[in-house]
This record gives C-alpha cells, structure tokens and sequence, in this order.
C-alpha cells in the first residue's frame, strides 16, 4: 500500500520455448526375406503435446557389394522388398519434428534378409509298379518342379535306394530327370527315388516316390517284362 492507499501490483510473463520431440523406440520385424516389405514402428513424444511427423532414412549393408553402405529409400515407414535381396541388412535413420523444430535422428538395430529354401517338389517314378521287373530301368522325374523364392538357380539330389534300403546311387544336377539302368535294378521289392531341391544356401525339404519291382520268377514273368528264356 502506497502513501496515498492504493496498492502496488507487478506482474511478469513468462514464455515456454518450443521444445524438440524424441523418438524413444523403433522396432523393424525380427526377420524377413527377400520378398518381405519392411516396415517400421516408431515410438515418439513431444513434450508441447503437439502433434510429430517422421523423417525416414531407409539404408542397407549391401552383401553383393562388400558390405558397403548404401541408401536405398526415404519417408515412407514402409521399405518394399525390391529394394533389398537376401543376406543384406536393412536399418532405417528416424527423425522427429513438431513442424518447426526437429529432433535428434535416432537410427534403429538391423535386420537380416534371410534365405528361403526352394519349395519341396513333387516326384514320380516309371515305370508303373504293374509292369515293373527286375532289370527295368527306373526314371525318376521332378513332376512338380521347386520354386525358390529369392530367384536362386534350383537344383536337385537325387537318390536311389534298392529293396533293402541301401543308397545304390546319388547325382546333384539341375535336371528334373534322373535314371537308373535296369542292369543295377537286380532286387525285386521295392525301390525308392529321393529327391531333395537345393539352392546356393542350403537344401529345401525332400519328397519321394516309390516303386514295386516284380521278380522274374516265370515263364509268364519274362514274357510280361518282355524277355526271353532259352530263346523262348
């Protein structure tokens, strides 16, 4: 109170600054392959309360390139597959802003692009148990053939098994035919063709067919396998 009864108020404004928003966490998915698109999940905050957009800086350890750095995209959380191929490493560099002023750029771990394996194929065997005997030849065909994912050149094992379950021959090629010669199918019982698909990584899962070779046991057995006895 002053000398003449009144009163003395003061009064001060006090300005709050606009304060950068901060990306706390990023999560990219714990595996991929080389037809996955990537997609980050990005945690922020901005301590205005005001609303955060996102910068995004897509890189890759290139595998096919020594393992030099290479950017591959930008603002989008969603990376496509096209950008990357298998055994690469993807991380992104996230930047927050509030629209006026930026936060610090926070980059994520890696993930791997992982192999796939090429897809089991489908297998038959010739000829048809009925007309099968002992010192027929055996054809085993790829009747369904393996597709690899990443765009890897296929091949394939193939392995024969006699009657008693013994490995008699294996050959790996990127053929879908393999025969056996009728002058090593010398066991009646049945016989087994095994073919598992490969890429340049590692094998895919197997399939088999089977087939009943026939004893020559007869007269009538040689003539339906076509053979002759004595000139007969």
């Amino acid at each position: 109170e002053d000398n003449f009864g009144g009163t003395d108020n003061e009064s001060a404004l006090i300005t709050i600054g606009n304060r950068a928003p901060t990306v706390t966490n990023i999560n990219l998915p714990s595996s991929v392959n080389s037809q996955t698109d990537i997609t980050a999940i990005v945690t922020r905050i901005d301590p205005d309360g005001q609303s955060v957009a996102l910068d995004f800086e897509w890189y890759k350890i290139d595998d096919s390139n020594g393992g030099s750095v290479v950017s591959i995209g930008t603002n989008s959380a969603t990376l496509a597959a096209s950008q990357f191929d298998k055994h690469d490493e993807v991380f992104v560099e996230v930047t927050p802003t509030d629209g006026t002023l930026s936060g610090s750029p926070v980059t994520s771990s890696s993930v791997i692009v992982v192999n796939t394996v090429p897809t089991t194929p489908g297998v038959t065997v010739s000829p048809s148990t009925s007309t099968t005997y002992v010192g027929a030849d055996l054809t085993c065909s790829v009747s369904t053939p393996s597709t690899d994912l990443d765009g890897d050149t296929v091949t394939y094992h193939f392995e024969w098994y006699n009657a008693n379950g013994v490995l008699e021959s294996d050959i790996l090629t990127t053929s879908t035919v393999d025969e056996y010669l009728g002058s090593n199918v010398d066991q009646a019982g049945t016989w087994t063709c095994m073919v598992t698909s490969l890429d340049d990584d590692a094998a895919g899962n197997s399939a088999s067919d089977t087939v009943s070779v026939q004893g020559l046991d007869s007269c009538l057995d040689y003539s339906n396998a076509g053979l002759s006895i004595d000139g007969v």
